[in-house]
């Protein structure tokens, strides 16, 4: 939770203490720990819901699996991206267009054309 209010203070000549005004509600948006007596200023601006502050919103990517997931996100924006991150190829090893960079078969792995004899003194 961000602190969004500016303490003021005060001092109480007769009580000879510090009163220090701000928004005293732990439920509201701009909560201000130090203060000891409420001045009417507490926000309770959230408009989804969410338990974070419209002021503290942070929109991103909110899904882990997704290629530019963003853990700061507080609110998903669909931006979520789970294609571009991958790198598509072949993953067998004995396939010919093997391909050790690939995280995601493609499907396109190639089993002939490397077929044959190996031996370039070969007839």
């Amino acid at each position: 939770m961000f602190f969004h209010s500016i303490n003021v203070f005060a001092i109480d000549v007769e009580l000879n203490e510090f009163i220090v005004n701000g928004c005293t509600d732990i439920a509201a948006c701009n909560y201000d720990p130090l203060a000891d007596t409420d001045d009417g200023t507490c926000s309770y601006d959230d408009a989804d819901g969410d338990g974070v502050c419209d002021d503290d919103e942070i929109l991103g990517c909110t899904f882990s699996v997704a290629c530019n997931y963003n853990s700061a996100a507080t609110d998903d924006d669909g931006s979520c991206d789970y294609v571009s991150c991958y790198v598509f190829g072949c993953l067998n090893a004995f396939a010919c267009n093997y391909n050790p960079l690939a995280d995601y078969d493609n499907g396109t792995c190639d089993f002939t054309t490397c077929a044959g004899c190996t031996d370039v003194l070969a007839c």
